[in-house]
């Protein structure tokens, strides 16, 4: 064997030294000049170097091209096609060819599978067509059929756009999809057998087994998931996600616009029988919404089996869990929430928002409910409004009632016309399953929360404003309350009406009141036809009946009075307090008018009327009195039958009775006197105690009892047309004596001139001087005193009538220290007509002897005349 080699390698070495080129052979033929060395044989082959791949990597400095066969880790022959310093070892094969096996170290950019001319490229299976890279591409046995004319169509899957002709655009990808195709294009069918019998419809995307199935004409359509739009035609824009989403889709092949959109497992999967499924634009989202919709169009479903039953309704919106469940063939509702309007059938117009909202509706109509389990109950009842947590939750035929709150008319079920807004409000409003007209109205925290036994609250035509206001109403009707705790206990009052927190609090059976303000009424229980206005206004009053009373804690302690009137700001605050019903009959019309004494039990006095500020201030038992002016009759306690009309007219009468004062400060300084009268400013008696007096005029005082006086001291004149008259009937006289002096008195009068000095007199009589503070009443005073007047001097004529023994009554002695001297001068006409007639009885006499004188002179003269006759 050594022996051979050496041959061979000799042979060789000679043969490489002649011709550089070696052939190794049996058949001693020359090498190809191509080549170096040139191995022929046909039984034996070239047994190069083997090892393994870490023996391979461990060769130092392998030269470019050193060829080894690697037995481990891909075995093969592998060459280095890199440096001796970089060594590329590539495994003989790779490259430049695709293996079986699969390639490794290609280059992207410069290695790929397929032509470098504008040819297609066709792949076979069984020598069958199974996939097409050119202007359109294929995938699939039979995919694309590659004699139409179509383009851009790209077809995955066995049978796929298998008639297409001149359609483009499509892309179909699953067994069989797009299978009818002929011209339709720009269609999407993803899924065995989806858009399966399109033929000419575009636009179209169908995903999922049997998707658009028997779509023909179709175009626009979406349909994602099995079988969904299956039985689709000719319908166009319509949506369908979802397993059998819209999967009896209206069948007939006139071209329709479809507009549906169906979201979710069966959505609008309509009636079996395909061709009755004529509804459009309808949308449902959500597992089995609008599942049985036949012809019902426009209707919008957001929720799982939302809608499930509708087949004819139309315009309908239902979102959440089995919303409008039930509904057939009602119309434009709209239910939000869970089992929103779920037992609805027929009812249309209807809006629930809210989980259990009108759960139980069956033909209501225009109906509102938002707030879980607002209208819960309602099956006929119509053009009801409810927002809140159970509101109206029980309402079952109850019409055109309006309701915010939670709870609010919870316990209502026929009752109609009804407004509920707040928390509670007329929760236990009248459960009565007869219909029958409410007409309440509540607004504000449990407003009209009623008796707890829903079938006592029969009252109706209430209103209520205002936290628990007519809180515990139960058969009262026709009442209005406005406030918080407004008419809180009322239980059977009628008629009446509070406005202001806690107004009528406590009224349970009064009727026909009337409060305005905080407070007013609070205590009333079962007093009727009080009218309060103002703050706290008749606070006290219980069964008092028929009161008016406006102002601030007017009428306060009233209880049980009735028929009294008091208006202004604590007008009659200390108003009888008295338990027992009785009648009160004042009137108070001012501040603090009539405002009574502090203790209210005390204030008995009635019949009395008082306008003004403070007038009849601290009247306690006072009756049948009148006064109007500031402060008038300000003091009077018990006395009664007085008018008083003016600032400060009888303001300190304490007791006196039957006064009448009209003016300023008239008969303001009376304390127990009656019977006076004193009309103009500051008139009346200047004495605290004195009765039956007349002052008329300003300034005009009387200082006595039983006296009258016209003007003051500045008057300088009165008088009329006519004398004045005084009664002189003999019928009513007695004690007539004609003892009357005549000359005897007349005689010792002494007649004088005088002028007043006013300011002397004033001060005689107590006339305070601040009277004449302007000028009007200076310029009367100065022009009083410049007057000089013709008269006597009552002490004079006193004298005079005492010489002669004369009871005189014309003149007027003080009846006390501040009472001038007065006369009265029609007095003296009687001793004048005595004098008179005393000097014709002087005259008569002297005529008689007159006569008789001139009757002797006459005889003395003719007896004269005789002697002279003689005596010639």
């Amino acid at each position: 064997m050594k022996a051979l080699l050496l041959l061979v390698l000799s042979f060789s070495l000679l043969f490489s030294l002649s011709k550089a080129q070696v052939a190794i052979n049996t058949d001693g033929s020359l090498p190809d000049n191509s080549a170096m060395l040139d191995i022929s044989s046909s039984s034996k082959g070239l047994l190069i170097p083997r090892m393994t791949l870490a023996q391979r990597n461990a060769l130092i400095g392998p030269a470019a091209g050193l060829t080894i066969f690697q037995t481990d880790n891909t075995p093969g022959i592998y060459f280095n096609a890199g440096t001796s310093g970089s060594p590329v070892w590539t495994l003989n094969g790779k490259g430049s060819v695709w293996e079986l096996t699969g390639n490794s170290g290609i280059n992207p950019t410069l290695n790929f599978l397929g032509t470098t001319d504008d040819v297609d490229l066709i792949f076979k299976r069984n020598n069958i067509r199974a996939g097409l890279l050119g202007a359109s591409a294929s995938f699939g046995v039979s995919a694309l059929n590659t004699s139409g004319t179509g383009s851009n169509n790209s077809a995955f899957g066995n049978y796929s756009l298998a008639s297409n002709t001149t359609g483009s655009y499509n892309v179909a990808v699953g067994a069989i999809s797009l299978f009818s195709n002929t011209s339709g294009s720009y269609n999407t069918a993803g899924g065995y057998q989806s858009l399966y019998s399109n033929s000419t419809g575009n636009f179209n995307t169908g995903y999922g087994m049997y998707a658009l199935f028997s779509n023909v004409n179709g175009t626009n359509n979406l349909s994602l998931g099995y079988q969904s739009l299956f039985s689709n035609v000719a319908g166009s824009y319509a949506t369908a996600i979802g397993t059998r989403a819209m999967y009896n889709s209206n069948d007939k092949t006139t071209s329709f616009s479809n507009n549906n959109v169906a979201v979710g497992y069966e959505a609008l999967k309509g009636s079996s029988v395909a061709s009755n499924n004529t509804g459009l634009s309808n949308t449902a989202i959500g597992y089995q919404s609008i599942w049985s919709n036949t012809s019902g169009s426009n209707n919008t479903s957001t929720g799982n089996q939302a809608l499930y039953n509708n087949t004819t309704g139309n315009g309908n919106t239902a979102n959440g869990f089995y919303s409008l469940y039930s509904s057939t063939g009602g119309s434009n509702n709209t239910a939000e929430g869970s089992y929103s309007l779920f037992t609805n059938t027929t009812g249309s117009l209807n809006a629930a928002f809210g989980n259990q909202s009108l759960y139980n509706n069956l033909s209501g109509n225009y109906n509102t409910a938002l707030g879980s389990g607002s209208l819960t109950f309602n099956s006929t009842g119509t053009s009801n409004t409810a927002v809140g947590y159970q509101p109206l939750f029980s309402n079952t035929s109850g019409n055109q009632n309006v309701v915010i709150g939670y709870q609010a008319l919870l316990s209502n079920v026929a009752g109609s016309n009804a407004t509920a807004i707040g928390t509670n409000a007329m929760i236990y409003s009248n459960n009565s399953s007869t219909p029958f007209e409410n007409d309440n109205v509540a607004i504000g925290f449990e407003a009209l929360r009623g008796s707890t036994t829903a079938s006592a609250n029969t009252g109706n035509q209430n209103t209520a404003l205002g936290y628990q206001s007519l809180f515990s109403n139960s058969t009262a009707s026709s009442n209005t309350a406005a406030g918080y705790q407004a008419m809180y206990t009322n239980s059977s009052g009628d008629f009446n009406t509070a406005y202001g927190a806690a107004a009528l609090k406590k009224n349970t059976t009064g009727g026909s009141n009337a409060a305005f303000a905080l407070g007013s009424l609070i205590n009333n229980i079962s007093g009727n036809s009080n009218t309060a206005l103002g703050c706290w206004a008749l606070n006290g009053n219980t069964v008092g009946s028929e009161n008016v009373s406006i102002g601030l804690e007017s009428l306060y302690s009233n209880m049980a009075g009735s028929s009294a009137t008091a208006i202004g700001q604590r007008a009659m605050y200390y108003s009888n307090s008295s338990s027992t019903p009785y009648t009160n009959f004042n009137v108070a019309v001012g501040f603090e008018a009539l405002r009574g004494s502090a203790s209210a039990s005390s204030n008995t006095g009635n019949s009395n009327t008082a306008l003004g500020f403070q007038t009849l201030y601290y009247n306690s038992s006072g009756m049948w009195n009148t006064a109007v002016g500031v402060q008038s009759q300000f003091n009077n306690n018990s006395g009664n039958s007085n008018t008083a009309v003016g600032y400060q007219c009888l303001m300190n009468n304490n007791m006196g009775s039957q006064n009448t004062a009209y003016g300023n400060q008239a008969l303001n300084n009376n304390f127990s006197g009656s019977y006076n009268t004193a009309i103009g400013n500051s008139c009346g008696p200047l004495g605290s105690a004195l009765s039956n007096t007349t002052a008329l005029g300003n300034n005009a005082y009387v200082t006595s009892s039983n006296c009258i006086n016209i003007g003051g001291s500045s008057v300088s004149w009165i008088g009329g047309q006519v004398g004045w008259s005084a009664i002189s009937d003999e019928r009513f006289k007695r004690n007539v004596q004609e003892n009357v002096p005549g000359l005897d008195f007349i005689l010792k009068l002494k007649p004088v001139t005088y002028q007043w000095d006013i300011v002397k007199l004033d001060a005689f009589r107590g006339v305070p001087d601040s009277l004449y503070n302007n000028d009007i009443m200076k310029d009367a005073r100065s022009k009083q005193e410049s007057i000089v007047y013709t008269g006597f001097l009552a002490q004079q004529v006193e004298k005079a009538a005492s010489e002669s023994g004369f009871n005189f009554s014309g003149v007027n002695k003080p009846a006390n220290d501040k009472t001038p001297y007065s006369l009265t001068y029609e007095s003296f006409t009687v001793p004048l007509v005595k004098s008179v007639q005393e000097q014709q009885v002087i005259i008569e006499e002297a005529k008689a002897k007159i006569s008789s004188l001139e009757e002797k002179i006459l005889q003395l003269e003719s007896r004269l005349n005789a002697l002279e006759e003689k005596s010639k």
